[in-house]
């Protein structure tokens, strides 16, 4: 009789089957993971060589727009005439 209540149907109740798609998921899906993970630390190694570049450029302007000045100026000295 043992055998007999062996081999008849499963009824796995709802909880069960969540711990065994979170058990297969897990497992399963592993490689997807560190890909994601690998993805991620090249992106912020992206963003961080972004702001070293853009820090680079904002000291650029900075010294461009000093130059402008100077420029401007220079110009206005050539340009106005001795007074008499």
């Amino acid at each position: 009789m043992a055998d007999d209540r062996r081999s008849g149907p499963v009824s796995l109740g709802c909880g069960s089957l969540i711990v065994i798609g979170l058990i297969v998921l897990i497992f399963s899906g592993g490689g997807r993971i560190q890909d994601m993970e690998d993805e991620v630390r090249s992106m912020r190694n992206d963003i961080n060589n972004l702001r070293v570049v853009i820090e680079e450029q904002n000291q650029a302007i900075e010294q461009q727009t000093q130059e402008i000045g100077e420029l401007k100026t220079a110009v206005r000295q050539i340009s106005v005439p001795p007074q008499p």
